[in-house]
């Protein structure tokens, strides 16, 4: 069962990428996007984009095909090149993605990812918690949310 697992949360990752070039490219210029299955450097500043958890929806005794993936979008950038303002203006863009209302008309009606669907309603897409931390050289704030999809080839 390990292929399908790792086929939906990948899927997730490029639909998130696909967004985020969509909707807030201009705001995230100059960012490198990576995300967890890919094999890209980690340059600063950068925006992770993970899946980092998925469970297969089960209803009684039957795996319906559904999932539910966890994303977490992570800005990070390095005190040394960058400053709080730019690191701020970054997180406020990945917020407003993460907090797209019509995420998943967006999601479906896009032309650079198949085989996706992302199910409407608040159980479609969901804000979750975030965290903002520092250590002294790098600056990282994580904004995760639930996606409620599945593979359209199912």
């Amino acid at each position: 069962m390990g292929a399908p697992y790792s086929f939906i949360m990948r899927k997730t990752e490029d639909v998130l990428e696909a967004v985020v070039n969509k909707k807030k490219a201009q705001l995230l210029t100059g960012v490198t996007i990576v995300k967890s299955f890919s094999d890209d450097a980690l340059n600063v500043p950068r925006l992770e984009i993970e899946a980092f958890s998925a469970t297969p929806e089960v209803i009684g005794s039957e795996v319906t095909g559904n999932w539910l993936v966890e994303v977490r979008l992570a800005v990070v950038s390095h005190y040394k090149s960058h400053t709080r303002a730019q690191h701020k203006k970054w997180t406020g863009a990945v917020e407003d993605i993460i907090m797209i209302d019509d995420m998943a008309t967006i999601v479906n009606n896009l032309s650079t990812v198949n085989d996706f669907t992302l199910f409407s309603g608040p159980m479609g897409w969901m804000p979750l918690a975030g965290t903002d931390t520092t250590n002294g050289v790098e600056m990282r704030s994580e904004r995760n949310a639930r996606a409620y999809c599945a593979p359209s080839t199912l």
